[in-house]
């Protein structure tokens, strides 16, 4: 099963299991699964109406962060 089959599947068998954990602001928050891939299906659409599509390469320049494996896994998509 590949990475984006497992999340897929997360999101609808244990979907409000936190999937994703991060500090903002000093607080350590996080996403569950059901969140994780509400947000990667909004990037990935996003990604497509800028015109990426299948074979096209993104390069992310960022810390390490929520929104870095959010897009990461969004491109992959």
């Amino acid at each position: 099963m590949s990475v984006l089959k497992l999340i897929h599947n997360n999101t609808k068998t244990i979907g409000d299991l936190p999937a994703l954990s991060f500090r903002e602001n000093g607080v350590w928050k996080s996403k569950n699964w059901r969140e994780f891939g509400e947000d990667l299906a909004q990037i990935s659409n996003a990604l497509s109406s800028l015109g990426m599509g299948a074979g096209d390469r993104l390069a992310i320049f960022s810390d390490n962060s929520k929104d870095w494996v959010l897009v990461d896994f969004a491109n992959q998509s």
